[in-house]
């Protein structure tokens, strides 16, 4: 299973935190399930990846080698 990890430690509300945890759980469950062949690794490798929780947004890595997601950074969505 892979393990979710932050590269640094901002001021995110703990809820926030919280769910964001959560829906990262959720990808990584859905990425132990997925074939090694998949199309999608190939654009993971392309560079990070963004998730939003709540009017906040998270962009992140995916190592499929070393089975970790890490969240690089995140804040408030500008918008």
């Amino acid at each position: 299973m892979y393990k979710v990890s932050f590269a640094q430690r901002n001021l995110v509300p703990a809820e926030i935190r919280a769910e964001l945890q959560l829906r990262l759980y959720e990808v990584a469950t859905t990425l132990a399930n997925m074939p090694a062949d998949h199309s999608v690794w190939e654009s993971m490798e392309d560079g990070e990846l963004q998730i939003g929780v709540r009017g906040w947004q998270f962009f992140y890595r995916v190592d499929p080698t070393g089975l970790r997601i890490t969240v690089l950074r995140g804040g408030p969505s500008s918008t």
